[in-house]
């Protein structure tokens, strides 16, 4: 990332951690811009969440007919990308974070990570 270390109290990840090409590399450059003692919070799918869990969130939503289908055809095919709570666990151990702190979703995870 293109600021200097210790940038930044917070840093917020919604909806792109499972794109990063590097997700190790993206944690170890979190930590990096981080202050001391600063969190990260990433909020992404989880790769087990089920059909019904995403046909209820989606039902939440209260779509239309041709939205919530286009809705839930897309967060299906996400949901292949995204990680697991053991690959998050893992990815943080790899890094200078060490651990992280999971809150569990019907659809993904909150991760939060303390420099």
């Amino acid at each position: 990332m293109p600021f200097a270390a210790e940038a930044f109290d917070f840093i917020v990840c919604r909806a792109a951690f499972k794109n990063f090409s590097d997700p190790v590399g993206a944690l170890r450059e979190m930590h990096r811009v981080l202050g001391p003692g600063g969190r990260a919070l990433i909020i992404d799918m989880r790769n087990d969440a089920s059909g019904k869990a995403i046909v209820d969130e989606v039902a939440k939503m209260h779509l239309g007919r041709i939205d919530a289908f286009l809705t839930r055809t897309a967060l299906s095919a996400l949901r292949k990308r995204a990680y697991s709570k053991a690959d998050f666990e893992r990815m943080a151990q790899a890094t200078p974070f060490g651990r992280c702190d999971i809150a569990e979703q019907p659809l993904g995870f909150e991760v939060g990570l303390v420099k």
